[in-house]
């Protein structure tokens, strides 16, 4: 017996790829049994390739069996493969161990194969867990009191104790931009300088100043009394 049950695709027969083939395929081949029998018919075959006139039946006999011990485990369609592959390509008798390696060899593309799906699947399993756990993190915020908005409070006022320290600051508002910047600023002479230039704006500061000067002036005509300085 010099093949193996495994056929080969030829002529126009679609060859299947191993992302095309289902993970409990690929599990059982890897997982498949190995076959004693064949194992030693498979040697027999390729030790007479090599022949030695100067060993007897008894040390043959010794050898087939410690291929059978070394290989025994392996899936038989790996087995093959590694009788297949050192028959093509070597010119010395292999030993057990060597035929092993070629069977891993031709094992390892399937175990990658899954080993790529574990780890796709349980990213996956993170990935939705992840995405679970936020969504029932902001639904018990949210069953809490702590709307978008009401976080966007806790944020401007850190300091806040209470819920009713949260409210005042939702009530306030955003602070206006000309509050966060000193008044030497840039943006802030920026700003006076476009008000200047704006004719309503310009009559209107100039009509307080104006009003600021009549309070002031009437703010002191008292000190003019007579006999105020008398007073004492």
């Amino acid at each position: 017996m010099t093949g193996n049950n495994l056929t080969l695709p030829t002529g126009n027969t679609h060859v299947v790829s191993l992302q095309e083939r289902s993970s409990a395929d690929l599990t059982l081949a890897i997982r498949s049994p190995g076959d004693d029998a064949y194992v030693l018919d498979r040697a027999r075959v390729v030790l007479k390739l090599y022949f030695d006139p100067d060993m007897d039946p008894q040390d043959r006999a010794a050898m087939l069996e410690e291929f059978r011990r070394a290989l025994t485990h392996l899936p038989k369609w790996a087995v093959a493969k590694g009788f297949d592959e050192w028959a093509r390509t070597m010119s010395r008798r292999p030993s057990p161990a060597e035929i092993g390696l070629l069977a891993s060899r031709a094992m390892a593309p399937m175990a990658d194969e899954l080993a790529y799906r574990e780890r796709l699947q349980i990213t996956a399993v993170h990935t939705s867990r992840s995405d679970g756990e936020k969504e029932r993190a902001e639904k018990a915020l949210h069953s809490a009191g702590f709307t978008p908005k009401r976080i966007e409070a806790v944020k401007r006022n850190p300091m806040a104790l209470t819920v009713e320290d949260f409210q005042y600051t939702e009530l306030q508002g955003k602070p206006h931009w000309t509050e966060t910047v000193v008044p030497d600023s840039a943006e802030m002479q920026a700003l006076r300088k476009a008000r200047l230039a704006n004719p309503l704006m310009a009559a209107g500061m100039r009509a307080a100043a104006v009003k600021d000067e009549v309070v002031e002036g009437a703010g002191n005509d008292w000190m003019d009394e007579p006999g105020f300085h008398d007073r004492g």
